[in-house]
């Protein structure tokens, strides 16, 4: 009976439904810091925007690899949307900066 409960719940409400565009530009700002972290530039560029210039872009000055520490103060317009989001290591102990980004269809992309 339980089992049954829960099976119309997530067929009435699946899970992707229940995602927050908070949800959606954390997830976008975790994988590009992965992406980052893995000096993965196929992937960098699919998380970025066309006119991105990574020597402008939030990681810009960090040497090595930085560990993620939150992404907090989402606030979405429209499109557009910020985070601040605090990274440790990477040669400049902790740091926090407002990132910037933009949606491209359901997904954001991170922006300077």
């Amino acid at each position: 009976m339980i089992l049954g409960g829960i099976f119309v719940a997530s067929w009435i409400s699946p899970a992707e439904e229940n995602v927050t565009e908070s949800d959606r530009v954390s997830r976008s700002v975790t994988d590009y810091v992965d992406a980052e972290n893995r000096n993965d530039a196929e992937t960098i560029k699919t998380l970025t925007c066309a006119s991105f210039n990574s020597s402008n872009g939030p990681m810009a000055g960090v040497d090595g690899t930085v560990e993620l520490k939150g992404v907090d103060g989402v606030a979405v317009n429209g499109d557009r949307a910020r985070a601040d989001v605090t990274i440790t290591g990477g040669g400049a102990g902790e740091r926090v900066s407002t990132w910037a980004l933009t949606r491209d269809g359901n997904r954001w992309v991170v922006c300077n």
